[in-house]
């Protein structure tokens, strides 16, 4: 056993003791999940350690601390037993650390993750190849570092793993690997189950909601009465009033209006009582007398409200301050009075738009859950998001236990690593990902890998998935599960370094044609064919071994290499010694 797989007890003073005679089981999963399954029973070899099994003290197996929240005992005979799982420290340190303040805005990964992580004793290295350069928060913060840890990951939509410390965080983990696990040979326990509950093909998106809450309604209306003495206005021909505080009078249902009315250099105000709010406008101008609708209020509650405006001098306009000067406003007959409205449905978002799927032609239309945007703001943009995001797929969860085996050199293969998959019964043969790993202590159990699932788009085969497999199609007949005769003949090269393990002797035919690696001919492997070395021919060894051998003295006398290859030859072909 390594000694990093030798487990040991720490207590939280940092004393430590071996762990003899215990097991281990490692569970590792996805988005950093390990627990560690302990069992043992007391002995006089472990019993100081077996005694600091408790509660806050750790376990420390393959240089990793797993603590300890809850033990099991059990008395068999005169024999005490514990068996206990045991999550990583890393979740109880991140979660035992809290940021108090929140902060808002736009902020880099990098920030953040300082944030969390500062004085927690973790570092970490990020990949930032694919992820978003800057995240958004209203309010980040406020929560334990655990929480806002998980929070971060999500929203850049990354994966994280940790070992001695370190925290690992990227698009995606693992390495895509050529190695192989084939039905009947180191795979067990298959599953497949369908998942259609999520199918949709059709679904609906909103993009960032308006900042304006109404909209002018196109609806005019006149005012309903008036007080005060007005007049005909010779240089435009409109009623006018030159008298203060005369006023006009309506109602009017919405969440407010404009007015219609002339602007001119001898121009006053007008200012509305609308309910409890006051709004004032003024009628002067620098420039010519014009018509213009004033916006006077808008965003008001909607709901009906009673108007009344009054006329009042505008101390701001110079004209109207010279001695014996008279202000007037004009107040025109007809429909002055445009109102607005409360926005409704789609007019509440900058962009609103849908997407239906092809596959609706054959299964319908499934409406999706409606997608809403709080930054998209361009049709296009939102169009591609609802695109990307409808789920017009169904989940094939392919749930396979796969048996390490030794001669095949799975042992450096790892969870979140992809390897090759040949189901015959299921007709799959397509790369998948290692989404769990379990481990043992004893050495004469093997690991075992579980798969994720896949995705079937709608109603393509699992079949069509089957070229990313590459080399293994090439090779592997999916129905008879031989190797075909297409790989061991014609130009194709075959690499029997991939073969450990998998291809049995006697069912291996070598082809006329056949293409070995450089430096590898199986047929001449054969006994009796390679014949001896030389100081510039491989033979029996290679030339350089030769001459490094030729080399040796033994106390006073050199040896003979030549007679002793031939020695040794004779030996080979059942002759006697010499």
């Amino acid at each position: 056993m390594k000694d990093s797989e030798l487990l040991i007890i720490k207590d939280r003073k940092g004393n430590t003791e071996p762990l003899y005679g215990f097991t281990c089981t490692l569970k590792e999963g996805e988005q950093g999940a390990k627990t560690l399954s302990v069992s043992g029973t007391k002995s006089e070899e472990n019993e100081i350690g077996f005694d600091m099994i408790q509660q806050r003290n750790y376990f420390v197996y393959k240089n990793e601390e797993y603590i300890i929240k809850k033990v099991g005992r059990r008395v068999t005979g005169e024999r005490v037993k514990i068996d206990c799982s045991n999550e990583h420290r890393f979740f109880d340190d991140l979660k035992r650390k809290r940021i108090y303040e929140t902060i808002k805005g736009s902020f880099s990964p990098y920030y953040l993750l300082d944030m969390v992580f500062k004085d927690t004793g973790y570092t970490y290295v990020l990949n930032p190849e694919t992820l978003p350069e800057l995240l958004d928060y209203e309010d980040f913060g406020g929560n334990n570092n655990l929480a806002l840890f998980q929070e971060i990951i999500g929203d850049l939509g990354a994966e994280f793993d940790y070992t001695s410390g370190v925290v690992h965080i990227a698009s995606k983990l693992g390495i895509v690997t050529e190695k192989q696990f084939l039905h009947k040979f180191n795979i067990n326990d298959i599953n497949e189950d369908t998942d259609s509950s999520n199918f949709a093909t059709y679904i609906r998106g909103y993009g960032k909601p308006k900042e304006e809450k109404d909209v002018s309604s196109n609806k005019s209306i006149p005012y309903e009465s008036k007080t005060g003495t007005y007049y005909t206005e010779s240089t435009q021909n409109k009623p006018a009033t030159k008298e203060i505080g005369a006023t006009f009078s309506f109602k009017f249902t919405g969440t407010g209006f404009s007015f219609r009315t002339i602007v001119h250099k001898m121009g006053g105000k007008w200012e509305f009582a609308i309910g409890d709010t006051n709004k004032t406008i003024t009628t002067y101008s620098k420039e010519e007398a014009s018509e213009q609708t004033i916006e006077v209020v808008r965003g008001l509650e909607s709901k009906e409200y009673s108007v009344k405006a009054t006329f009042k001098k505008d101390t701001d306009n110079p004209n109207t301050k010279v001695k014996n000067s008279i202000p007037f406003n004009y107040l025109l007959d007809g429909n002055i009075i445009t109102l607005f409205r409360q926005l409704e449905g789609d007019e509440q978002y900058t962009c609103v738009t849908e997407y239906t799927s092809p596959l609706a032609e054959e299964y319908g239309i499934v409406e999706a859950e409606p997608l809403f945007s709080d930054t998209i703001t361009n049709a296009t943009v939102l169009y591609e998001t609802l695109k990307k995001g409808l789920y017009d797929s169904w989940d094939i969860s392919l749930s396979l236990t796969a048996q390490e085996l030794v001669e095949m050199g799975l042992s450096d293969i790892n969870r979140l690593d992809y390897a090759y998959c040949i189901l015959d019964p299921l007709n799959v043969d397509l790369q998948l990902r290692i989404v769990e790993k379990e481990s043992y202590s004893d050495p004469n159990i093997s690991p075992k890998f579980t798969f994720g699932t896949i995705k079937k788009k709608g109603t393509d085969i699992i079949a069509s998935l089957s070229t990313s497999s590459q080399t293994i199609s090439k090779v592997v007949d999916s129905k008879t599960g031989q190797i075909k005769e297409s790989a061991l003949s014609g130009t194709m090269v075959f690499n029997l370094a991939y073969a450990i393990g998998v291809l049995a002797a006697n069912k291996v035919r070598i082809g006329a044609g056949t293409i070995f690696e450089d430096g590898y001919d199986p047929r001449e492997i054969a006994a009796g064919v390679t014949g001896l070395a030389d100081e510039t021919s491989d033979g029996l060894l290679s030339s350089e071994d030769f001459v490094k051998i030729s080399k040796i003295i033994v106390g006073e006398e050199v040896v003979d290499l030549q007679n002793l290859m031939e020695r040794l030859e004779a030996l080979e072909n059942g002759g006697g010694t010499t």
